[in-house]
């Protein structure tokens, strides 16, 4: 072994963990723990981070990076400069990197079966939290209780909720156009010689089919279609 001089470590920390909860490692506790809508999941994480800077909150003040693959079912967060972000339920005390397997997405009226949800939903959340914190500490401030340029930094310290420094987002192999992107599987297999043009004709016509089901709002059907095909292709 031999220390490497240019790892990431040396310009932030990376923790990934398993959310929602109840899929790969994250245990629920019940059914009802389980979340039904993007909005739940995003509040969750939203949580977890607040919970993290509660317990340090030397850490509240550096900038945040999430990031994400494919549905963003495994979220990992980022922290540059010295620091880390938490799993959704038990924050460790020291930076770690862990695998985790994808999960599938909630279902929810909020909740489409496609597209890279998790992560922009999270960003959501905090700028809408962070938005709330700005007036709470603007009304504050109007009424002569102002806080701090340091105490809004890393509000935790004194036990109040952080203003998160969101700073970037990051979306690896996002589902952003999926029709287009589903289809793709169809071309590439047979620019490859993998199935015939017998194969590609039907998968590009269930793929044509899974489109239309998207365009006339059934959602669900579009999914398990374009998906079942695909699978299929994966299989030949």
């Amino acid at each position: 072994l031999a220390r490497n001089a240019k790892g990431w470590q040396k310009v932030g920390h990376l923790l990934s963990w398993d959310q929602p909860v109840g899929t790969g490692y994250a245990r629920a506790a019940g059914d009802d723990a389980l979340v039904r809508s993007e909005r739940e999941m995003a509040a969750d994480v939203y949580a977890g981070l607040q919970g993290f800077f509660a317990l340090h909150p030397d850490l509240a003040a550096n900038p945040l990076v999430i990031a994400g693959e494919s549905y963003a079912g495994k979220v990992r967060a980022r922290r540059i400069g010295a620091g880390a972000v938490s799993p959704r339920r038990r924050p460790r005390a020291r930076d770690t990197l862990s695998s985790a397997s994808h999960s599938h997405p909630p279902r929810g009226a909020d909740s489409p079966p496609f597209s890279a949800q998790y992560i922009p939903h999270v960003a959501y959340h905090i700028h809408e939290q962070n938005a709330r914190l700005d007036a709470d500490a603007a009304a504050a401030a109007d009424d002569g209780g102002g806080a701090s340029d340091d105490d809004d930094a890393a509000g935790a310290s004194g036990g109040g909720e952080v203003r998160i420094r969101l700073e970037r987002l990051a979306i690896g192999n996002g589902m952003l156009k999926p029709a287009a992107q589903y289809a793709s599987t169809a071309e590439f297999a047979r620019a490859l010689g993998l199935i015939d043009a017998a194969q590609f004709d039907e998968a590009s016509a269930a793929f044509a089919e899974c489109a239309a089901l998207a365009r006339a709002g059934d959602a669900a059907r579009a999914f398990a279609l374009c998906q079942a095909t695909e699978d299929e292709l994966y299989e030949e």
